[in-house]
């Protein structure tokens, strides 16, 4: 009894370990790693993170060239940055500086862009949904005073 009991809790804990890395192991892969990167790109890149993470910075993004931008109005002046293929451009209103990027830098670059456009349109959509009554009685009763 004891040891057949001891069998069953051994397989779980092994089924339970295996669930646990294959669940861990997918949610690791969904994520870009951060590359190594020389000096220069290191540079571009910590510039881009913080234009994006900053809430009144402004992120568009062309599906058709897949190229990213980004524009922040800081105190000091504006700050516009394009990530393009193998490129990263920043404009600091007057100078400008194009980086050459390799293309797991790019990849990182854009991931992080990404991620940060997601949070956005989910606060948006949540935002949105947030006022919407869900009463279609008070539609309806709109609808009808709107005809009379």
């Amino acid at each position: 009894m004891k040891n057949d009991l001891k069998t069953k809790w051994t397989r779980f804990k092994r089924k339970f370990i295996i669930a646990w890395y294959s669940l861990s192991a997918t949610r690791r892969d969904s994520r870009i790693q951060k590359p190594k990167m020389t000096e220069t790109e290191a540079q571009a890149a910590r510039i881009w993170i913080k234009v994006v993470h900053q809430k009144d910075s402004d992120l568009m993004y062309n599906p058709q060239t897949h190229e990213a931008y980004a524009l922040w109005e800081s105190p000091s002046g504006t700050v516009y940055l394009f990530l393009e293929a193998g490129n990263l451009r920043v404009i600091n209103t007057v100078v400008g500086y194009d980086i050459r990027l390799s293309s797991s830098v790019e990849q990182w670059c854009a991931s992080i862009f990404s991620r940060e456009v997601a949070k956005r349109r989910a606060k948006f959509r949540k935002n949105a949904e947030s006022k919407v009554t869900h009463s279609l009685d008070s539609l309806e009763t709109r609808l009808e005073t709107l005809e009379k």
